[in-house]
């Protein structure tokens, strides 16, 4: 609740703060000890008990609905003030009775936040676990996505591999709690994916940088040294240029092939416990009319279980600066 943690600047405290409340929480299902369902149950009969109409839904719901914090927040938004902070006092989170304890009117303005998004904030701590490290692993792809790939606070920028950079990277700590099989195995495929994730970028940026993207603006790209003909109207939208050459990058598309560089075919919907689609179909075009045999012949090559990666390049958008520091 705190204004550092709401800005959106500071994005490494907030990782800081939700990896330290996220390691208090309580597990769920294997992973935990049934505080998370104990947790839930008694705010379920207090409910019942007292607040039967306003929360039926959350009294019906089971012990896992009920322990996530995303589900139970769009609920407790529907309640009143009045009968949030009595189920925040029933449970013995807060007591503006009790001279001891900071009122919630003060605590909510010293946090800089409303006295009902405070007790929102407590009851969601109180009564949300987090996901178990077996959900995370299964859950979790094998290879980076795009979010890890260009985090500059999970992976900063440059070459801190190398030696370069005198920073470490936040990685979460083992602390006092036991380290199970399923701990190990989430460590090991977090430090995996990190250290893949900085060799997939330095040859996405190296491949990026050999292609030299520039704008084209009616048909000239901001690179040249010829200015446009009298008369000459630079007309239509800018469009991103590329200038150079790279081995294994091709822009998507073809000249003599009516058809779009990429086309989503077929997306099957996930099974039953997964979040990912079952499989996800697509039709790339490339044109290798321009490349020599032995380069279209590794191209032709390309088998099963090979890995291709689609860039989109806005060289309208590009900082400018170097893209492996900046």
């Amino acid at each position: 609740l705190s204004a550092a943690y709401r800005s959106s600047s500071p994005g490494l405290l907030r990782r800081q703060v939700d990896m330290l409340i996220d390691s208090e929480r309580p597990g769920d299902g294997a992973d935990g000890d049934g505080t998370a369902v104990r947790r839930a149950h008694a705010l379920q009969k207090l409910l019942h008990r007292h607040h039967r109409e306003e929360a039926g839904e959350v009294v019906f719901a089971g012990a896992g609905r009920v322990s996530d914090p995303k589900w139970l927040g769009e609920r407790v938004a529907l309640w009143t003030e009045g009968t949030l902070y009595d189920v925040c006092r029933r449970l013995r989170l807060v007591d503006d009775g009790d001279p001891s304890c900071l009122a919630t009117d003060a605590a909510a303005a010293q946090a800089g936040c409303s006295r009902r998004d405070l007790l929102a904030s407590v009851l969601l701590y109180r009564h949300s676990a987090r996901q178990g490290d077996a959900s995370v692993l299964s859950s979790s792809p094998l290879y980076p996505t795009e979010s890890v790939l260009w985090d500059p606070h999970g992976l900063p920028p440059g070459r801190v591999a190398d030696g370069g950079g005198d920073a470490s990277l936040s990685l979460p700590k083992m602390g006092a709690r036991f380290l199970g099989a399923a701990d190990y195995l989430l460590r090991s495929q977090r430090l995996y994916r990190l250290e893949s994730a900085y060799g997939i970028r330095a040859d996405l940026v190296d491949a990026v940088r050999r292609m030299d993207p520039s704008v084209r603006t009616g048909g000239r790209s901001e690179s040249s040294y010829y200015a446009p003909a009298a008369g000459e109207a630079e007309s239509g939208p800018p469009s991103t240029h590329f200038g150079g050459w790279a081995r294994m990058a091709l822009e998507l598309g073809s000249g003599s092939v009516d058809r779009p560089g990429l086309r989503i075919v077929r997306v099957d919907p996930p099974r039953l416990g997964e979040r990912a689609p079952r499989l996800v179909l697509a039709e790339l075009v490339i044109d290798l009319r321009h490349c020599s045999s032995g380069l279209a012949a590794e191209w032709d090559g390309i088998g099963e279980h090979d890995n291709l990666f689609l860039v989109s390049v806005d060289a309208a958008s590009a900082a400018g600066g170097d893209a492996r520091g900046d």
